[in-house]
């Protein structure tokens, strides 16, 4: 919820834009693979392997709020691109 959300909410609360870079598929992959990490360790019973899914899912959630801010930075920086399209 937090992923599918934050790239609508964050701008229209905060007024702010977020310009999208191929990065943003990082925290999506982790946190993929940290629920898959719980999963198996709830299917093995090993509350090990579920201790470290969730702190992978906590851990993911903050890379992914590092990205939108590092995102919302760089696009402060970076002048608007034209699409080079002539209207």
């Amino acid at each position: 919820m937090v992923f599918g959300h934050a790239a609508i909410i964050f701008p229209a609360v905060l007024t702010v834009k977020i310009p999208y870079h191929p990065f943003f598929y990082v925290p999506l992959a982790l946190l993929h693979l940290s629920l898959a990490l719980r999963v198996f360790g709830g299917l093995a019973d090993n509350l090990a392997l579920r201790q470290w899914g969730a702190l992978a899912n906590a851990a993911t959630l903050a890379v992914f709020i590092a990205t939108l801010i590092a995102s919302v930075i760089r696009g402060r920086r970076q002048p608007a691109r034209r699409s080079g399209r002539r209207v």
